[in-house]
């Protein structure tokens, strides 16, 4: 959980962002939504700027009601987000003294629950977070590598019952 108080020491990293959210919801949360759910989770705050020294600016917003209800709606739309991961709690109007800020906690998704992607095409819309940057990822890749631990752990068990039955021949 972020200290509001001292949001302005934060630094955009793995697990928090910052995003400036003026007038609607800015397209590049939804990646980060992503990235987050199917990386270790994080928090994303609307209402604060990056400036380019890396720092924040706390602009606050005008109407975040209406920001929290186009975002309801949007993640609970299945054209737009693969699963909706949150809960009520989860998504907060903060009171800051730069103004009002929403707060989004994304949990890490379940293993059932991966890749959360953006769109309808998880190999389009799949994102992972590398520190304050979130990367397309191909989903293939997750499949590749799931493949191959089947694979090799299949074959374990093969040698494994392969050498019981030479030993049990021995013994014999």
């Amino acid at each position: 959980m972020l200290n509001f108080e001292k949001l302005k020491e934060y630094k955009e990293n793995n697990c928090f962002e910052a995003k400036l959210a003026i007038g609607e919801l800015p397209k590049s949360m939804w990646e980060t939504y992503s990235a987050f759910a199917n990386t270790n989770g994080g928090v994303i705050v609307l209402g604060v700027e990056e400036k380019t020294d890396k720092s924040l600016n706390i602009v606050g917003l005008d109407n975040p009601e209406k920001l929290v209800t186009d975002f309801w709606n949007t993640i609970n739309n299945s054209q737009k987000v693969s699963i909706n991961l949150l809960s009520d709690d989860k998504v907060n109007i903060i009171e800051h003294e730069g103004g009002k800020l929403i707060s989004i906690e994304i949990p890490r998704a379940e293993r059932v629950d991966r890749p959360v992607y953006i769109g309808e095409n998880p190999l389009k819309g799949t994102y992972k977070r590398c520190g304050e940057g979130d990367f397309h990822v191909p989903v293939m890749y997750g499949l590749i590598c799931q493949t191959m631990i089947f694979y090799i752990v299949s074959e374990l068990w093969l040698m494994a019952m392969m050498a019981n039955c030479i030993q049990r021949l021995a013994d014999f």
